[in-house]
């Protein structure tokens, strides 16, 4: 009998502990990976150093109301962030005195980002579904 109730019980115990998922994420987010990965990427130990106050972004050849968007929105997550002035000066203070630009790694601080769209965007002012996707980082 005794028996008979420890096995139900580890049986139930198992289906319980199958069922209950885990907290977070299911797909946990990448640590300094491209989203939605390209088809084609190449990638190094080489970096840049952004920062905020000095960063451009602009588009050049073409321009439609989704690149605009996204210029002022990553701009603006880029400059406020959601941090303090005092948190940024202490992080900039601390790069400063590291001398990670003397890294041989750091490629330098990365200034002005182009986005160029090699057709216009006719119609609804978005990117056409055809549009070519192409991204080309020139340094």
């Amino acid at each position: 009998m005794y028996l008979m109730i420890f096995m139900i019980a580890a049986l139930c115990t198992t289906f319980v502990h199958t069922y209950i998922e885990e907290p977070g994420p299911r797909f946990p987010p990448t640590k300094g990976e491209i989203w939605p990965r390209p088809s084609y990427q190449l990638k190094s130990n080489s970096s840049f150093t952004i920062d905020p106050r000095t960063l451009n972004i602009k588009a050049i050849k073409y321009e439609c109301s989704l690149i605009r968007n996204a210029i002022v929105y990553y701009l603006h997550v880029i400059s406020e962030g959601g941090v303090s002035e005092e948190e940024k000066l202490k992080v900039l203070e601390n790069n400063s005195n590291t001398s990670s630009l003397y890294d041989p790694a750091s490629l330098g601080i990365f200034e002005t980002l182009e986005i160029k769209l090699d057709s216009p965007c006719t119609g609804n002012e978005f990117p056409s579904d055809d549009m070519l996707e192409d991204c080309k980082f020139i340094y």
